[in-house]
């Protein structure tokens, strides 16, 4: 029978280190367990050592990957329970530690990873070089250097700085865990970190998203846990700070800045994974991430003039690749394959003969404007669901249902009467935990439209709102839906058309100015910023249905050039003024509210032209 968790430890050779991490995986109250013990060389009294252990399983290895990153991936490789462990082998566990953790697990299977306190000495803290030197700026008598403590504490850390295994706006992590005082936490936390040494995920979703990430290169790879770790949250997990997770941290002094990556590499994981978590929403946040990496690069360069090391200036160079990496080249980017995880909120869902129909209903505006916060978004959805209800308010949509790409589920629940069956969702954009804590489809799967879980013919409805336009492979999607759509079925979806572009505010202003050539470079960054990956017209569409066995039943434009132009016009005033001014919205909501109303009021379906598209199929 397979044990629940595989232990990864990667050692250095330090025998004596090593001993006591063993000694402690051997006092544990619950040992149903592998330890992966990953070494840089065969060292014959590190055998010696594994073979004194009777009572503990331990598979020794030579890693033939470099670096911490191959070594983890190596193990990753051979793991084959169900959790996967990373600990350090100078760390020494509470004899409750992996009862706890394997408990956290099971409690809640929307649980991803697991983490707990990893406790250090002094001699540990000041080994690491941002407690070391805040300790040192904290009790200086240098007015210069307390002013820098207080821009640390103060206005990076948001004075959170001992809270636990969490990121903030600047892109530091709190140091809480760290310390005895987090013992004291009553119970499990939700957090958005998993901490280095004291790390467990389920090891199908570390898998599901390629393992660690090598493109944090050299040394111990700064950032590829924590990457590790928000890529499962991304897949709308929970990670969790459990104090009973408990071990404590026996650092060397000395050996961690020896095995850390250079200054010029440093850097460039720090932007690689800013950009890749992290989006920059206003100008305090923008802020507060510039004065992170500016201090960040004076200390480097403060470090040169003490030691004379030439390397430490690499940080300067290495902010300018990093900044050309995830700027120009987008290196940031990734993609998941997202597992098929289900949610249910009905056991006995497939045995059921009979299943609730839909009906649109009209959607107030007034409502709308309590859900968005963006001017904008209020427009576009009032005016598309209005049409929608315009044009199909005569069909009675027979169960079982699909919402693809469902996100919340807020969108579905509000313009039909009657709940969804399933809900299929990528989860990257992590709106569907909402839905899965609201309860709003009877199932959901964690998955990607172009390859659906779904069995054939086995829904008489599906929806999609505004979603087809974000997949790159949308024939894909197309033939998915047509597969799992019974004989009869109807497809409804909205999405962004071929004239969407053309009635850019801001294209058209650049017209009125004789400045056409720069249309396209917006159209294309306006585009781009919203992830349209496919834009077409009715008979583009029409084509593209009727080539998988679909067949039309009607289509009309929803949003017309002008409501188009003042979305776009909203969208460019929110953009500029929320870097300055945090209630931008909600001032421009009221300031052009009474325009919306007038245009949604006076909205009515087209068959000609319109910004964006409405379309029933059936099978």
């Amino acid at each position: 029978m397979s044990k629940a968790a595989n232990i990864f430890i990667p050692t250095s050779n330090r025998l004596n280190s090593l001993k006591k991490c063993l000694d402690s995986l051997d006092r544990q109250s619950l040992k149903d367990f592998t330890i992966l013990l990953a070494g840089m060389k065969d060292d014959e009294k590190i055998q010696k050592l594994v073979l004194s252990y009777k009572k503990l399983d331990i598979e020794y290895f030579i890693q033939s990957k470099s670096g911490l990153i191959g070594a983890a991936n190596e193990a990753l490789d051979r793991a084959t329970c169900e959790i996967f462990v990373r600990i350090d082998d100078d760390t020494t566990m509470h004899p409750e530690w992996f009862r706890s953790m394997v408990e956290a697990f099971k409690r809640d299977i929307a649980v991803g990873g697991v983490t707990g306190p990893t406790i250090m000495n002094q001699a540990g803290l000041h080994s690491r070089d941002l407690t070391a030197v805040l300790e040192n700026f904290k009790n200086s008598e240098n007015w210069v250097l307390k002013l820098v403590y207080k821009i640390y504490n103060n206005y990076l850390y948001e004075n959170k700085m001992y809270e636990v295994s969490t990121f903030l706006k600047s892109g530091v992590f709190t140091l809480g865990s760290n310390y005895k005082e987090c013992l004291k936490i009553e119970k499990p936390l939700e957090v958005s970190n998993l901490e280095a040494c004291n790390w467990s995920a389920r090891t199908s979703l570390l898998k599901q998203i390629g393992g660690f990430d090598t493109i944090y290169i050299k040394g111990l790879g700064d950032y590829h846990e924590a990457d590790a770790a928000l890529k499962i949250q991304r897949l709308s997990y929970k990670l969790i700070f459990d104090p009973k997770v408990s071990l404590e941290h026996h650092v060397e002094s000395g050996k961690v800045k020896k095995a850390r990556p250079a200054p010029y590499h440093r850097i460039q994981n720090l932007l690689i994974f800013y950009f890749r978590f992290f989006r920059i929403a206003n100008i305090d946040q923008l802020f507060r991430f510039l004065v992170n990496l500016t201090l960040q690069n004076t200390y480097y360069f403060l470090n040169f003039f003490r030691t004379g090391s030439v390397d430490q200036l690499g940080a300067l160079f290495g902010t300018v690749v990093g900044l050309y990496r995830v700027i120009i080249k987008e290196d940031y980017r990734y993609s998941v394959a997202k597992q098929r995880v289900i949610f249910c909120s009905d056991a006995n869902l497939e045995t059921k003969v009979k299943f609730p129909s839909l009906k649109v209903k009209m959607v107030d505006t007034e409502e709308l404007f309590k859900v968005y916060d963006h001017p904008s978004a209020v427009l576009f959805r009032a005016l598309e669901l209005k049409m929608m209800y315009e044009s199909v308010k005569e069909y009675e949509f027979l169960g079982p249902s699909l919402d693809v790409g469902c996100g919340d589920g807020l969108i579905s629940s509000m313009c039909f009467a009657g709940k969804f069956t399933y809900g299929v969702d990528n989860g990257e954009a992590k709106d569907v935990e909402e839905a899965i804590k609201n309860c709003r489809y009877e199932k959901i799967f964690l998955e990607g439209a172009e390859q659906m879980s779904l069995k054939d013919e086995s829904v008489n409805f599906v929806f999609s709102n505004s979603v087809i336009e974000h997949i790159p492979d949308n024939d894909a999607t197309l033939s998915e839906i047509y597969r799992v759509l019974k004989p009869g079925g109807y497809f409804l979806f909205t999405s962004p058309s071929a004239y969407f572009s053309e009635y850019l505010y801001v294209s058209q202003l650049l017209a009125q100015v004789k400045m056409n050539f720069l249309i396209p470079l917006y159209v294309k960054y306006r585009n781009k910023m919203l992830n349209h990956y496919h834009l077409y017209d009715h008979k583009s569409y029409a084509k593209k249905l009727e080539a998988r066995g679909f067949k039309l039943v009607s289509y009309s434009y929803t949003i017309t050039k002008e409501a188009l132009n003042l979305w776009d016009k909203m969208g460019v005033l929110s953009f500029a003024r929320r870097f300055f001014d945090h209630n931008a919205n909600s001032k421009i909501t009221s300031h052009y509210k009474q325009e919306i109303n007038g245009l949604v009021s006076k909205g009515k379906n087209s068959k000609v032209r319109g910004a964006d598209l409405l379309i029933l199929c059936t099978k």
